[in-house]
């Protein structure tokens, strides 16, 4: 996993990176950089695709059929989550607040 990670490929080409959550791309225009495309946040992991993000930039008249074919091929071809799964459960509901003067009700608490 990369705590900057910085991909490039030419047309018709794919390439992939290991990243964290929460971590913001920016797909930039090759080999002229100035040009910003878009910008984009992992903000969850996408499970229907075993972790896997695609984000793929084509023509407006691209056949949406072609597009899925194309989808399925570079996922074939992406390795498997070499990562250990966490051995403690992630997240959970956070503890409820301390009892303060705020939180009592009436005179008698």
């Amino acid at each position: 996993e990369h705590f900057r990670p910085s991909v490039s490929c030419q047309a018709g080409e794919h390439a992939w990176c290991e990243t964290y959550l929460n971590q913001t791309f920016v797909v930039r225009a090759y080999p002229q950089q100035q040009f910003a495309l878009c910008g984009i946040k992992i903000t969850g992991r996408p499970y229907d695709t075993s972790g896997k993000l695609l984000v793929l930039l084509t023509p407006k008249s691209m056949d949406i059929s072609a597009l899925l074919l194309w989808c399925r091929k570079i996922l074939a071809l992406l390795p498997e989550d070499s990562r250990e799964p966490p051995e403690q459960p992630q997240g959970g509901r956070p503890a409820p607040p301390r009892p303060s003067r705020k939180n009592m009700r009436g005179p008698w608490g």
